[in-house]
């Protein structure tokens, strides 16, 4: 049983990785419903053996799988509650890797709840449930910072930093309150320099541009609320996303960086 739940596993992510491959969001959902129904017997299976770190390991995998449903799914309710199962999935996870000691994936484990977590509180009409599913979604990447600290595996590190710069820049879209959204602005904007540093001295090109753009926009609020900003800096910033967007051929990110340098001028 344990080598068929193994097995089990293991498919799971092959059958992921063909949806992945996809065009249509037809083909991407029959290979996703075959990543789903075996993991979840993987994780029946697990269950049943008492193997917790395996179980923890099935338990991240069904959340992401549940998370890439999510994202294909057109109706709103339906895709709320893909998102609350690939929450709960992680939450269990996260749990059994706190009491034995797995570090590494459990940092990984909060790092994907925190992103669920945030596409739930973009969900949300109300205020309240906004709040508080953002609140959890920025102590889930806190924690993942923190881990990957302590492991010390600056890809990771950088990864974690990039969902807590996010948090922190939601947070403060919505903050009406200028002190508040300062500091939350503040806390993005470090968050996105370490982690774009870190991504920079890694050659990871793709997550650097992201990072860029997190860091941009938040100097750039900062700036339009009077907090002094070096302009040099900025524009030095905007130039190696411009570079960098041209190399990928992402002309969103391109003009994204233009039309801050233009305001800049």
């Amino acid at each position: 049983d344990a080598d068929l739940a193994r097995s089990l596993n293991n498919v799971s992510n092959h059958y992921a990785t063909l949806a992945e491959l996809e065009t249509t969001r037809e083909g991407r959902l029959i290979w996703l419903r075959k990543a789903v129904d075996a993991v979840e017997d993987a994780i029946a299976m697990r269950r049943a053996l008492g193997i917790q770190a395996d179980l923890a390991s099935s338990l991240h995998n069904v959340s992401n799988r549940y998370g890439e449903m999510a994202g294909l799914e057109p109706a709103r309710d339906a895709r709320r509650t893909w998102l609350q199962k690939a929450i709960h999935a992680a939450e269990e996870g996260v749990a059994i890797q706190d009491a034995l000691g797995i570090r590494g994936a459990m940092a990984m484990s909060l790092n994907s709840m925190s992103n669920r977590c945030a596409q739930l509180a973009e969900m949300e009409p109300a205020r309240e449930g906004w709040d508080a599913w953002l609140r959890k979604a920025i102590e889930a990447a806190e924690a993942s910072v923190e881990i990957q600290r302590e492991l010390g595996v600056p890809g990771d590190l950088a990864v974690s930093l990039g969902s807590l710069g996010n948090r922190f820049h939601m947070r403060a879209s919505a903050e009406t309150d200028r002190t508040r959204r300062m500091d939350d602005l503040r806390s993005s904007r470090d968050a996105a320099e370490e982690a774009g540093r870190l991504f920079r001295a890694a050659g990871e090109i793709k997550f650097l541009l992201l990072s860029l753009q997190d860091l941009v926009s938040a100097h750039g609020l900062l700036a339009e609320m009077g907090d002094p900003a070096d302009v040099e800096i900025l524009r030095a910033l905007c130039l190696e996303g411009n570079q960098l967007a041209r190399s990928m051929r992402d002309g969103e990110a391109e003009a994204f960086f233009t039309g801050i340098l233009d305001w800049i001028e």
